[in-house]
């Protein structure tokens, strides 16, 4: 069985800012179970008109495509164990049902560039996500603390299958692209900074 990763340099104004922010080439990584990546888990952005609202996200390829721009994508594939495969199935299955609360970890990203994290319960970053599932699966050093984008590309190196253009998808996520009413955009993250804050200890 197989798993993959996609780092990835989004085509739009916060990935780019991102990437000038951390003086990294990627801004974005995620997971899939299948070598199609027509489904992907990470943590980001809700609605692509609602940057700040994040938390966990199931990806299509059509987020990758935007005005008419691909972002550029290093693909891993790593090999796992059937019981391995099982459970990170499991485990992405269970965050999807309890999606509403699980938060995307700002105060972590604001910080990023000094290599250091804040634990915030059920709160992540992209990287944060996918280094927890990396180590429990054996890929990288439990034991160690922070790891960057730089550090997991890096580690994945000896896996990497692809280096170039998202490949394309003629599937629209109408969801993701849907215009959200600023009242609502506002109060949605409004809400999930005040939960991301009260969680914080």
């Amino acid at each position: 069985m197989d798993i993959y990763v996609i780092f990835s340099a989004t085509p739009n104004k916060i990935g780019r800012f991102i990437r000038i922010f951390t003086a990294e080439s990627y801004n974005h990584v995620s997971i899939a179970l299948e070598q199609d990546l027509q489904q992907m888990y990470s943590f980001g952005r809700r609605n692509y008109y609602t940057p700040f609202w994040g938390g966990f996200v199931k990806e299509t390829l059509s987020r990758y495509h935007i005005k008419n721009q691909s972002a550029q994508v290093r693909i891993c594939r790593l090999p796992v164990s059937d019981e391995q495969y099982r459970h990170l199935k499991e485990t992405l299955v269970q965050m999807e049902a309890q999606q509403d609360k699980l938060l995307y970890n700002h105060l972590s990203a604001m910080i990023y560039p000094v290599r250091w994290k804040f634990k915030v319960k059920d709160a992540y970053t992209c990287v944060e996500f996918c280094t927890q599932i990396l180590q429990e699966l054996g890929f990288i050093d439990k034991e160690k603390g922070f790891y960057s984008m730089e550090d997991l590309i890096k580690a994945l190196e000896p896996y990497q299958i692809y280096k170039g253009a998202m490949p394309e998808n003629a599937q629209m996520d109408t969801e993701y692209f849907q215009m959200q009413p600023v009242m609502k955009t506002l109060h949605l993250t409004a809400r999930d900074f005040l939960r991301l804050f009260g969680r914080f200890k």
